[in-house]
């Protein structure tokens, strides 16, 4: 059987990775491998926090301006600008 700091440290980094999909688990995976899991977990905390508290105004903003544009044309813009906003990221990330 898996000892409780096993299981600790498995879900110190599942769970960020399952809540945080991009560059940021990346940055918790650094944290955790650098500092260890109790000297990362403020900034875990912390990234859960204001990730969350930065994300739903703009889930909720977006499918309120979103949800009005439905026609086929607008479905397809706003395809191309999120593929286009990830491109952006992902170049931004690799060349930082």
């Amino acid at each position: 059987m898996i000892g409780w700091e096993s299981w600790a440290i498995f879900l110190g980094y599942a769970v960020p990775m399952i809540v945080s999909p991009g560059p940021g688990n990346t940055l918790l995976a650094t944290a955790g491998g650098r500092y260890g899991l109790r000297g990362s977990m403020p900034f875990w905390i912390a990234f859960v926090i204001l990730g969350l508290f930065c994300h739903f105004p703009w889930i909720y903003g977006g499918q309120v301006i979103l949800g009005r544009f439905n026609s086929p044309q607008a479905v397809r813009i706003q395809a191309a600008v999120f593929g286009i906003s990830m491109l952006a990221v992902a170049a931004y990330v690799v060349l930082s």
